[in-house]
């Protein structure tokens, strides 16, 4: 039995986070390094689009946001056409690209918004219009 064949019985969550965890990992250029438990959420269409609202992942020590955010859409590459509007916090904070995640934070795509009521004519005062 293939371990490919094993993987496609996995949930999808969990398959994320093992393809991320070997991704990262294979990324990390220090043999010494431990990866590092992070958390991150996913709002709006981004957790349409991957069908879940968080996952936990273990990533390499030192990645930063804008490396994360590749490696998750490599993961999900559905996401690759909202990718350049996603913002980004870190702990509820907004977050650069070039910021360094640490261990245990909580990191959220968070996709671009719009809508609400449309806007109404205000009456005018003459009652003319």
């Amino acid at each position: 039995r293939s371990s490919c064949a094993i993987v496609r019985k996995l949930p999808l969550e969990l398959y994320s986070c093992i393809f991320l965890q070997s991704r990262s990992l294979r990324n990390n250029t220090s043999p010494n390094t431990q990866p590092m438990q992070i958390r991150v959420l996913f709002f709006a269409s981004c957790k349409d689009i991957t069908g879940s609202a968080q996952v936990d992942l273990a990533v390499r020590e030192g990645i930063t946001v804008g490396e994360l955010k590749h490696e998750i859409v490599a993961t999900y590459p559905d996401l690759a056409g909202i990718a350049p509007s996603l913002s980004t916090a870190v702990n509820m904070e907004y977050a650069a690209d070039h910021e360094v995640i640490n261990h245990k934070d909580e990191v959220a795509l968070i996709p671009p918004v719009s809508g609400g009521a449309p806007l109404r004519k205000k009456p005018s005062s003459t009652g003319a219009e």
